[in-house]
């Protein structure tokens, strides 16, 4: 008899103590990983939620938990994802039979790939059952990046964008595709529209602040920060920063660490605490740049296709 089933209300406590030792564990090997883990919230998330969570039951021991939720775009297609509360497994056979039993029902819901964030250790598991790396987090803590003063400009200034530097945003855009390895040819019209108004409502949200670094008048580089949503497993006053980006024929004079720090300053200035970024595996001067800048990697997104 297979010993996966579908989460009871009464495993919900069992549940959120397999999710707050993962936290615990994760953040004994890393500090930079937020163990702050209310177990009461946890307990509600899991009696609310709207997809199937499956546990795998040892005789009344609970062994490990698995969640997925199915999310479809334009760009990304219909994918399952699992973020790092979404899963536990006390050992490899344990998260072999939780898959086993959901991939079918995924697939039920068009999903064609799983997605799920995991520590680095735990990320032989993953890969021993067929699934790749495609993604990192990276965390810092601010007080401690931004301990030096920042470099000096010269000649270069740095101001707020808005929504009338879309076409310079569309054209960053297209050069973070293009290290990321997106293929722009391939991009149907409907889907490139897609991304041009995900660009406009993301300049047009005041949560959100878009850095320009200039040459007079030149675009030189560009960079955006907006609060991280409240997120078991990240710390609470945390910055995201993303689409970093500098033109072509202006790269290697350090202009993206000087446009990165004095966002990054805004916002410690303003309360935050910590910074987040993501990079995709094969963009390796994204890797150069956070890791030289003193983010830690915390978290790998890994993937796999439903087949």
């Amino acid at each position: 008899m297979c010993p996966v089933r579908r989460l009871l209300p009464s495993d919900s406590l069992a549940v959120a103590r397999l999710a707050s030792d993962k936290f615990d564990r994760q953040s004994n090997y890393q500090p930079l990983i937020c163990n702050d883990f209310d177990r009461r919230i946890y307990e509600a998330a899991l009696r609310e939620a709207t997809s199937p969570i499956w546990v795998d039951d040892a005789n009344g021991r609970l062994l490990g938990h698995l969640y997925g939720a199915t999310l479809a775009d334009s760009v990304r297609g219909v994918k399952t994802w699992t973020g790092p509360d979404g899963w536990s497994a006390t050992n490899d056979n344990s998260l072999k039979r939780l898959l086993t039993v959901a991939y079918p029902f995924w697939r039920t819901e068009r999903a064609t790939h799983h997605v799920v964030w995991s520590t680095l250790p735990e990320v032989d598991q993953w890969e021993a059952l067929g699934y790749q790396t495609t993604k990192v987090r990276g965390i810092a803590e601010l007080s401690t990046l931004l301990a030096a003063p920042d470099p000096e400009l010269t000649g270069l200034t740095i101001r707020r964008g808005s929504l009338d530097d879309l076409e310079t945003a569309i054209a960053f855009d297209h050069l973070i595709d293009d290290a990321q390895g997106v293929d722009l040819a391939s991009l149907t019209e409907s889907q490139q529209a897609s991304i041009e108004q995900v660009l406009v409502e993301t300049l047009d949200d005041p949560e959100t602040h878009y850095y320009l670094l200039e040459d007079g008048t030149e675009p030189i580089a560009q960079c955006l920060t907006f609060p991280f949503p409240p997120m078991r497993g990240c710390w609470d006053g945390t910055i995201f920063l993303s689409d970093v980006a500098v033109a072509l024929g202006h790269r290697g004079h350090g202009y993206a660490k000087t446009l990165v720090r004095r966002a990054l300053r805004d916002a410690l200035e303003a309360g935050f605490t910590h910074a987040e970024v993501h990079w995709a595996v094969q963009n390796i001067p994204s890797q150069v740049l956070w890791t030289s800048q003193g983010f830690t990697v915390t978290y790998v997104q890994l993937e796999r296709a439903l087949d």
